[in-house]
């Protein structure tokens, strides 16, 4: 059998084809022309979401106040109180005071003394033990969540040492040096121990002689 033969080009088809080719570049270069704004939109959006977010998270003066205030009227002296994330804790201990970051709450052993915990947060962060107990009440106070927990394994203290010492501004502490008995005064946030500087002696050792 004979080949058919090929039915030759048409050169009207090849030439319609041509011009979807060439506007693909040129349709792009169209739509970046038409809508070239909304990247910036989107960019501003994403900076005024991240603006808002950052004033929202702003600790002032007052809400210090305020929650200082609300600690006073619903601790009693078994509870603890405790700050989150951990970087709070030092900005906290200096706005509470140290009537309520006691040194019982501060330098505390564990939690199972605590019958009740406060929890002062930021940014919704939580402390590890929290989540193991049971919430009482919670509540905002501009950007801080104050939380209020009771311990489900309290153990009570019978005797604590810490209970007859003297007040710490009373304090007498022997330097190692002299022994003699020295003042602690109180700077906030602060303490400072007035000591006598220790002399140091340097004694010369013996030149080697040779024969």
């Amino acid at each position: 059998m004979l080949d058919k033969e090929k039915a030759p080009l048409n050169p009207e088809v090849l030439d319609s084809h041509e011009p979807a080719k060439k506007s693909q570049p040129t349709g792009i270069i169209e739509v970046f022309r038409r809508w070239w704004f909304i990247p910036i939109l989107l960019f501003a959006l994403v900076e005024w979401l991240l603006h808002t977010w950052q004033t929202r998270t702003v600790m002032t003066d007052e809400d210090w106040a305020d929650i200082r205030t609300y600690l006073q009227a619903e601790t009693k002296p078994e509870d603890l109180i405790v700050l989150a994330p951990p970087w709070l804790d030092p900005v906290g201990r200096m706005h509470l005071g140290d009537n309520l970051m006691t040194e019982k709450r501060v330098a505390r052993a564990d939690e199972s003394r605590f019958p009740r915990a406060f929890e002062v947060s930021l940014d919704n962060a939580r402390l590890p033990f929290t989540r193991t107990w049971k919430q009482d009440h919670h509540q905002r106070i501009g950007p801080f969540h104050l939380r209020s927990f009771h311990n489900p394994e309290y153990q009570p203290i019978l005797h604590d040492l810490v209970d007859h010492a003297q007040g710490t501004a009373d304090r007498k502490h022997n330097t190692p040096d002299t022994g003699r008995a020295s003042s602690l005064t109180e700077m906030d946030p602060s303490r400072l121990v007035k000591a006598t500087p220790m002399r140091v002696q340097y004694v010369r050792s013996p030149r080697s002689v040779t024969v």
